[in-house]
C-alpha cells in the first residue's frame, strides 16, 4: 500500500499481541523455576508496554535464570520463522507472494527490529540481563554509571557530590 497510516495501523495491530507474546513467555519460564511471576500493562510516556515481573529471579541459582531472561527472545525468533514460512508457503511459482505474505514479512522484519533492540543494553534488555548474570554483577547498569559520572566530576574538579562507590560489589565495581 502507499499509505504510511496504513502501515503503521497494520504492524501497530501486529505487534501489541506479539509484545504481549514476548512478555508472556517470561511469566510462564519463570513460573516454571517457581517463581510467581506475573504481566504487568503500563505506559512509558505515550507507549504502551508490557513488563513481566519474576520477582525472586535473584534467588534461584545462576543457571537457571537464563531461561526466563531468553524465553521472550525465543518465541520472537519462532514467530518470525512462522511468519516467513508462511509467506513462502504463499508465494506463487514466478516468485510473486500476495499481500497476506507481504504482511507476514512486514511483521516478521518488526519482530526481527525488536529483536536488535535488545542489544541496546543500556536500556535494560534481556540481553543486559543475560550479560549481566553471565558477569555475575548484581547491579551493572547502575554501578557502570555512576563510576563513569565520578570519573567526570574528578576530571572537571566537582568531587562535592560523589556517588558512594562501596555500596556496589568488587566485581560491579571492576566489570
Amino acid at each position: 500500500t502507499g499509505s504510511l497510516v496504513t502501515i503503521q495501523v497494520v504492524l501497530l495491530l501486529g505487534q501489541m499481541p506479539l509484545a504481549f507474546l514476548h512478555e508472556g513467555y517470561h511469566v510462564l519460564a519463570g513460573q516454571r523455576i517457581g517463581l510467581h511471576s506475573r504481566l504487568a500493562i503500563s505506559n512509558r510516556y505515550t507507549y504502551v508496554v508490557f513488563e513481566t515481573l519474576n520477582n525472586g529471579l535473584l534467588s534461584v541459582p545462576r543457571k537457571k535464570r537464563y531461561l526466563p531472561f531468553m524465553a521472550g527472545m525465543l518465541i520472537d525468533v519462532v514467530v518470525v520463522c512462522i511468519l516467513d514460512l508462511t509467506a513462502a508457503a504463499l508465494q506463487h511459482g514466478r516468485g510473486e507472494i500476495p499481500v497476506f505474505g507481504r504482511l507476514c514479512l512486514a511483521v516478521a522484519f518488526s519482530v526481527l527490529a525488536r529483536l536488535g533492540w535488545q542489544f541496546l543494553l543500556h536500556l535494560r534488555t534481556d540481553l543486559y540481563y543475560v550479560l549481566s548474570t553471565a558477569l555475575n554483577c548484581y547491579d551493572l547498569h547502575e554501578a557502570s554509571r555512576s563510576i563513569f559520572t565520578n570519573r567526570l566530576r574528578r576530571l572537571f574538579g566537582r568531587t562535592g557530590r560523589l556517588v558512594d562507590e562501596t555500596q556496589w560489589t568488587d566485581r560491579d565495581r571492576k566489570i
